[in-house]
């Protein structure tokens, strides 16, 4: 009974510990995090601090060791006690049930033996020097169960191929040795896992970062891929992500990119520092033009002038006379060209120009096509159906797989449009 009393008392004090743990990670990730005027100033102000904070006490990820695929009934099934793992076990034909996985790395996809309606175990050591939090990254082909220290942080019977980050846990770590367990269910087709680590103050600092920032962060994380958002914040001397990612945001520029490629070139030439924020401010300017160019090619001048010349030459009443609005359309096409030449050029107020032609063409094209006499109506006819039964085929089927009948069908009217 002392026993097991000594026993609650020490469960309880290492989980108030852990969450005392959590708790001051969560306290310096907000202190490191220093908002400044700027998106870039924010992120190169912010892995400042991170960088003097220092890391977190370190922890040793141990290799993977894993079974071989194992039959399973479906995904529920378990294959032994997820709380007593023997790396030394055998099997019925005295074969090693685990294998060790020196060469696997983290932060890629690795694929598994394939055998239908199998599952796959992982286990590894993760060592701390104190306790912690880390955020583990998951990906799998298919189902992914995951338990630290006999516990189930994560469950998600889902059929899908396996890709970076499709899952995210907190690891809530003890000093000492931490065992992690993982199976991977594979319903039919490949099989496959995706693992990575990252400091819990690097996520919760992106956290902040994206509320502040949405826009920007958003580019950044789909330009740099997988984690390097997050191991971006560690660099504290090599600026080759920035060039990276700016020349990613450039590319489908094309020759408006062409002023933005020299601005690159004179920072690479003036060995600009890592955590200067003119790299990121270039990469965020690349961005907003790339915006901007998209909606420009929403815009046909030639299709638009034949529209309007249409128009007024089969509605000479109802839409007018077409010269006003043929000039205020190669007014808008100058306009465009010139903050283009001005852009490629890196002329001052370039990326300015162009935001406001941008708008300026969409604007003219808007009004002059619905001004279409035969867009004068304010009342719609349509079809109101139940969501019980809404009549879409899936991706791969026609509308002939549709059943004729058991719509609950309706016919509105709508107004004012």
């Amino acid at each position: 009974m002392r026993f097991l009393e000594s026993s609650i008392v020490r469960a309880s004090m290492l989980a108030a510990l852990l969450l005392c743990s959590a708790a001051v990670l969560a306290d310096d990730a907000d202190s490191l995090y220093t908002r400044r005027d700027t998106w870039p100033e924010t992120m190169t102000a912010t892995r400042e601090a991170f960088l003097a904070a220092g890391d977190i006490a370190p922890y040793d990820a141990g290799p993977w060791f894993t079974t071989g695929p194992l039959e399973a009934d479906d995904f529920a099934h378990t294959h032994f006690p997820v709380r007593e793992i023997d790396l030394q076990a055998r099997d019925g034909e005295d074969r090693r049930v685990w294998t060790a996985q020196p060469r696997w790395a983290d932060g890629q996809v690795i694929n598994l033996p394939t055998a239908d309606w199998h599952s796959t175990y992982l286990f590894r050591t993760i060592r701390a020097e104190a306790p912690m939090s880390l955020t583990a990254f998951f990906g799998s082909d298919d189902g992914i169960e995951v338990w630290l220290n006999g516990e189930r942080i994560l469950s998600n019977n889902v059929p899908r191929g396996a890709a970076p980050n499709q899952e995210r846990a907190v690891l809530e770590l003890g000093r000492g040795d931490n065992r992690l367990l993982m199976k991977v269910h594979n319903q039919t087709g490949g099989h496959a896992f995706y693992f990575a680590l990252t400091d819990e103050r690097i996520t919760t600092i992106w956290n902040r970062m994206t509320r502040d920032f949405p826009r920007e962060t958003a580019w950044f994380r789909q330009t740099a891929g997988a984690e390097a958002h997050l191991h971006w914040f560690r660099n504290a001397a090599d600026p080759a992500t920035e060039v990276n990612i700016v020349n990613a945001a450039l590319a489908p520029l094309g020759e408006l990119g062409e002023g933005f490629t020299s601005e690159l070139a004179r920072l690479k030439e003036a060995e600009t520092g890592v955590n200067d924020p003119q790299w990121l401010a270039l990469f965020e300017r690349a961005h907003t033009t790339r915006n901007e160019a998209n909606l420009l090619r929403q815009v046909d001048f030639v299709a638009l002038e034949r529209a309007v010349n249409d128009l007024a030459a089969t509605f000479p009443e109802e839409y007018g006379t077409a010269d006003v609005r043929l000039e205020r359309i190669h007014e808008t096409e100058q306009a465009v060209e010139q903050s283009r030449q001005a852009l490629r050029e890196a002329q001052p107020g370039a990326e300015n120009a162009l935001r406001e032609a941008a708008r300026q063409a969409i604007a003219v094209q808007r009004e002059a096509l619905l001004e279409n006499p035969l867009l004068d109506f304010d009342r719609l006819l349509l079809v109101r159906r139940g969501e019980g039964r809404l009549g879409l085929p899936q991706n791969w089927q026609g509308n002939c797989s549709l059943p004729r009948t058991g719509y609950d069908n309706e016919i509105s009217v709508m107004s004012p449009v």
